[in-house]
Parts: structure tokens; C-alpha cells; sequence
């Protein structure tokens, strides 16, 4: 009886301690997952001046309240950090007002408790934006553009492959003009070389005709023939003429 009482016991225990850090880890989740008294009174700064800034001439006005207060001196610094609302006036013709914010991330040093960079997406009535804070030099440098949508990203895609494949088209087209127009010039060429190079003077008839087979020339064969004979003294069946050649007189 006495070690079921201490069964019982032990398993109680274990519940317990099992709860409690489950308990233990959802407030400590909830803490990180907490804003920033910071990184809040960013949040709110914006989300304020979107929802009351939404013309031009509210822009102006704010923007010149504040050179009146802090300075001339500094208003070129004032119109460039402010410079986001005159974008928000145009982005907000395309995706209408205001609704929530849907993201904020922001990084913030821990020794001086400033927010160095900060992200914030926001949803309007037809489509979405967003605003990026980032510190530098003490001076705060805000953007806002719209966020493109899935088929605005596709169709961008879209065409930068078309341009990016008419340009390869358009080199190797071009290079094919510059190859084929060689075969131009080498004709051009080798017309030139055909003038320029004299053709060869004909051949000499006599010469040409001093070298062909006469043996058909009965009268010539004869005569040749008695010549022969009368100059060896023999008779001339002694011998046959078979083909009879100019000899080249040699220069002596």
C-alpha cells in the first residue's frame, strides 16, 4: 500500500514539474516575441503619418512646420528624410488606403536602445507596400515603394528573358552578317589577282606543230627518208620513219 501511495506521489510530481515548464517557456516565448518600447513608438510614428498624410499639400505642410521649428539650416535633412510621404501620395493612387500592418522586424542596439534598421509591411485596400527605416549618422532614411505583386514579378520575369534572348539573337545575327560578308571580299580578290596576273603568250604554232606525229605525212616521210639514206649511203628499206621533231637551234 505504502509504495502505490509513493507511485502516486511521483508521477503527481513529474506532472507538475512537466506543466510548469511548459508554462515556463510559453512566458519566456511571449517576452521575445514582445516589442520594444523602441521598435513600438516607431511602429506608431509611421502607421500615423501614412494615415494622416495622404495629399500633397498635407506633405508640404507638415514638412514646412518642421523646417520652422528646427531650423533652415537643416531642412534639406528634414525634406530627405520626409521625402517617403510624397512617395506614399503616389503609390497610394495605385493601392488605395491604409488598412493594417502585416510585418515588422527591426534591429536594435542593446547599449544605446536606438533602432538602427527597421522593416514594415503594410495592406492597403488594393495591394501592399513597404516602408524601411534605417539610422545613419544620427540621421533617419525612410522609403516607401510598393510591393509587387505575383503577377507583376512574373511578367517583369517575362520580360526580361524576352530582352535578355532577342539581344543574344541580335549578336549572333550580326555576327552572321560580318561571316558571310567575308566571302564578298575574297571574291573581290581574286578578281583583282585574275587581272593583275598577265595570261601566259600562247605557244609558238611551229613549235607546237614540230612536235606532233607525222607519220600520216607520207610526202614528208619520204623525203626525210632519202635524206637519211643519202647521207648514211644505205638504202632507205633499211630503216623506218616512225615520227619526225623540230630540234631548237642552240645558241653556240
Amino acid at each position: 500500500m505504502k509504495n502505490k501511495w509513493l507511485r502516486v506521489m511521483t508521477f503527481v510530481v513529474a506532472l507538475v514539474c512537466i506543466v510548469s515548464f511548459g508554462a515556463f517557456n510559453v512566458t519566456v516565448d511571449a517576452a521575445e516575441e514582445k516589442m520594444s518600447e523602441a521598435a513600438s513608438t516607431l511602429q506608431e510614428n509611421l502607421v500615423t503619418m501614412v494615415k494622416q498624410y495622404n495629399t500633397k499639400a498635407e506633405v508640404d505642410e507638415y514638412v514646412n512646420a518642421l523646417i520652422q521649428s528646427y531650423g533652415e539650416e537643416i531642412s534639406e535633412s528634414i525634406k530627405e528624410t520626409y521625402q517617403f510621404l510624397y512617395d506614399w501620395v503616389e503609390v497610394k493612387k495605385e493601392i488605395g488606403d491604409f488598412e493594417k500592418v502585416t510585418d515588422f522586424s527591426c534591429e536594435e542596439d542593446k547599449n544605446t536602445a536606438e533602432i538602427s534598421s527597421a522593416t514594415m509591411e503594410i495592406k492597403c485596400k488594393k495591394g501592399d507596400a513597404v516602408i524601411t527605416y534605417v539610422l545613419v549618422d544620427e540621421n533617419a532614411k525612410i522609403t516607401m515603394e510598393k510591393k509587387a505583386t505575383f503577377g507583376e514579378l512574373m511578367k517583369n520575369a517575362a520580360l526580361n528573358t524576352v530582352l535578355g534572348m532577342g539581344t543574344v539573337f541580335a549578336v549572333l545575327i550580326f555576327i552572321c552578317l560580318i561571316i558571310s560578308s567575308f566571302g564578298l571580299f575574297k571574291k573581290d580578290e581574286s578578281k583583282d589577282s585574275a587581272v593583275s596576273v598577265p595570261a601566259a603568250a600562247p605557244a609558238d604554232a611551229a613549235d607546237i606543230a614540230a612536235d606532233d606525229d607525222v607519220t600520216d605525212d607520207l610526202e614528208l616521210v619520204a623525203v626525210v627518208s632519202a635524206a637519211i639514206a643519202a647521207a648514211e649511203g644505205t638504202s632507205a628499206d633499211g630503216f623506218q620513219v616512225r615520227s619526225i621533231k623540230r630540234v631548237r637551234k642552240a645558241n653556240w
